[in-house]
């Protein structure tokens, strides 16, 4: 359908890194470890080197991030993912109400509800739409995903739980959009997305109330494996240091990437550019009528994930293999939602006038198809 179309050189982004994670790292951080590398790389992450890194990381995130005071963040290996069976083990008391609607979410309730040891309540609704939120009175800790990476749906605002503890999953949002902390108790997310690192790494953001209730699990007579011991991830926090050897790359593009956030302006300067990003795609879509977002709702569709579908005769794959032959990558659909249609990520790393290139090299495929 498009073999014979060439994509002219100046329709092509100059980056066309648009996938939703691992994530762009921007280039001059790459050229900056390049040159600091043999002060860092290949050093231990009990000495000063790493130990600082991870100390101004730690600071910065609580202004980027506008922590609450009283608040703890820690750091660990595993990526994101291995957060759901750290809740499993020493956040959930007795029940977890989990609030499903993709596949990611979907997978934080199995971790929970294979255990032989608490239980697991789903409200579960359809892909692509958003779950109502309520507070079960039998449930102590209630997990929410505020960005759906598999299907771009997102919570607009965070829901409120008065007599439990609220965990939210916030890998492919956080760093891209403001939320309230103060209303949240495990925040946690991976830096492979908004933050433009590599992968391998949690990062949570524990409430007081978190950290009593991790701490008197810990206390009970629960076995607890040491890589998903709360405890030890926070006791490591407070002396900047992660309790297994962490990644250096990660640390060091995250850190940089903390303080290219803030040059912008901090998270109202990063909101800004993302809304703009948005409003492109939005009037882009809405132009083709080819194309439709697949979450119906404006309110409830992702800011950092761009899931749109593509009439049925044009193949999602054969558009997309068409696009990497001129480097534009990454933008296929998840592979697990069964949709024809392409998933654009719009993460702070993405610049508009990239983005707007990827549009209008699309355009001028779809364009050009029967020429």
């Amino acid at each position: 359908m498009f073999d014979h179309i060439e994509i002219p050189s100046n329709l092509r982004p100059t980056d066309s890194r648009f996938g939703c994670g691992p994530s762009l790292v921007r280039p001059e951080f790459v050229e900056k470890l390049a040159k600091e590398s043999k002060s860092f790389l290949g050093t231990s992450h009990r000495k000063p080197a790493v130990k600082n890194v991870v100390g101004e990381i730690i600071s910065k995130l609580k202004t980027f991030l506008a922590v609450p005071d009283g608040y703890k963040i820690a750091m660990g290996n595993g990526s994101a993912s291995l957060v759901w069976d750290m809740c499993t083990f020493g956040l959930v008391e007795k029940k977890a109400a989990h609030f499903v609607n993709g596949e990611f979410s979907s997978k934080w309730y199995s971790s929970t509800n294979e255990s032989n040891f608490v239980e697991a309540h789903q409200v579960k609704v359809k892909n692509g739409e958003l779950p109502k939120f309520e507070e079960f009175a039998d449930c102590d800790v209630h997990c929410i995903t505020w960005n759906e990476t598999s299907t771009g749906a997102m919570w607009p605002e965070c829901p409120m739980a008065k007599n439990s503890l609220l965990a939210v999953d916030a890998t492919s949002a956080a760093g891209a959009y403001s939320w309230d902390l103060s209303k949240t108790d495990l925040f946690y997310f991976s830096p492979q997305k908004a933050f433009g690192s590599e992968g391998g790494l949690w990062i949570g953001i524990f409430s007081p109330k978190a950290i009593e209730r991790i701490e008197k699990i810990k206390k009970s007579d629960r076995y607890i494996p040491s890589m998903l011991d709360f405890t030890l991830a926070l006791e490591n926090g407070d002396s900047n240091q992660t309790y297994n050897t962490p990644s250096l790359t990660t640390l060091f593009f995250l850190n940089c990437q903390l303080d290219w956030f803030l040059a912008q302006g901090g998270m109202p300067g990063i909101v800004k550019m993302q809304d703009e990003k948005v409003a492109l795609l939005d009037h882009w879509v809405e132009s083709r009528t080819e194309l439709s977002y697949y979450i119906k709702d404006k309110n409830i569709r992702s800011k950092t994930v761009a899931t749109i579908n593509i009439d049925s005769a044009i193949p999602y794959e054969v558009l997309t293999k068409r696009l990497l032959k001129f480097g534009i990558q990454d933008i296929d659909c998840y592979r697990k939602l069964g949709e024809n249609q392409i998933r654009i990520s719009i993460f702070p790393n993405v610049s508009l006038e990239n983005l707007e290139k990827l549009t209008l090299s699309i355009n001028y495929l779809i364009d050009n198809k029967n020429a």
